[in-house]
């Protein structure tokens, strides 16, 4: 067991995902934005060369190094938009409410209370929309 750990400890530190060379091949032309057609001919030309991860490094180099190799115009997609998007969304629905707390404007007195909540809301959203997208990515 204590060897177990070792080795796993071992592989983090080597910068070494405890996923095999297709997995991490797949969510790295993925993440690139690869066509479904794209990922399936790497995936082809991987058979030809055995199932050893040690081979397949020796042949191909590391799986996001090969995926930037088959893709070297794309770009790595935006992994922070949403939430971005989300606390900008958030810091302007609280001022909104915040200024018309302070204009007396009779509509927004009762959504004062919750705006807070509506707030946490936007930027819980971002954070949602983002898992989500992370989630579809494969990886």
């Amino acid at each position: 067991m204590a060897r177990h750990i070792a080795e796993f400890i071992d592989d983090q530190q080597k910068g070494k995902m405890m996923l095999d060379y297709e997995t991490r091949l797949k969510a790295a032309l993925r993440s690139l934005g690869a066509s479904p057609e794209v990922v399936q001919d790497a995936l082809l030309s991987l058979q030809s060369y055995g199932s050893q991860e040690d081979q397949l490094v020796e042949e191909f180099g590391e799986p996001e190094e090969y995926a930037n190799a088959l893709m070297p115009d794309a770009k790595v997609r935006s992994k922070a938009g949403f939430i971005i998007s989300g606390v900008v969304l958030a810091v302007l629905i609280w001022l909104v409410l915040r200024l018309a707390k302070e204009a007396e404007w009779m509509a927004f007195e009762p959504y004062w209370n919750f705006s807070l909540l509506f707030s946490l809301g936007a930027v819980v959203l971002g954070i949602g929309i983002e898992f989500i997208r992370y989630l579809r990515s494969g990886k």
